[in-house]
């Protein structure tokens, strides 16, 4: 079930739709999870909710997928530093 609720916004309607649906619970923890979306429109709203419930019950959760892969790669994206140059004098 699905709760849909029309908010206020700044936008030319002067409202937005927000929906929150039930997702599974979280596998570690048990704790539900509450999806909210908020779109311009109702049915805009309902579906990306539910386009979020159905990742996360394939087993696709970005939020975390989105974490755990920032933390894999390094901070200035796929390049790899150059090694450093050693010089060719001699040692004394």
């Amino acid at each position: 079930m699905a709760s849909i609720k029309k908010i206020p916004a700044k936008n030319k309607q002067g409202y937005k739709w927000r929906c929150v649906m039930e997702g599974p619970p979280d596998p570690v923890t048990g704790v539900r999870r509450q999806i909210p979306r908020v779109r311009d429109t109702k049915q805009e709203a309902i579906d990306a909710a539910q386009e979020a419930v159905n990742a996360l019950n394939s087993g696709l959760d970005l939020r975390k997928a989105n974490r755990h892969l920032s933390v894999m790669l390094p901070r200035n994206g796929l390049q790899t530093t150059p090694e450093p140059k050693l010089s060719q004098a001699p040692f004394v």
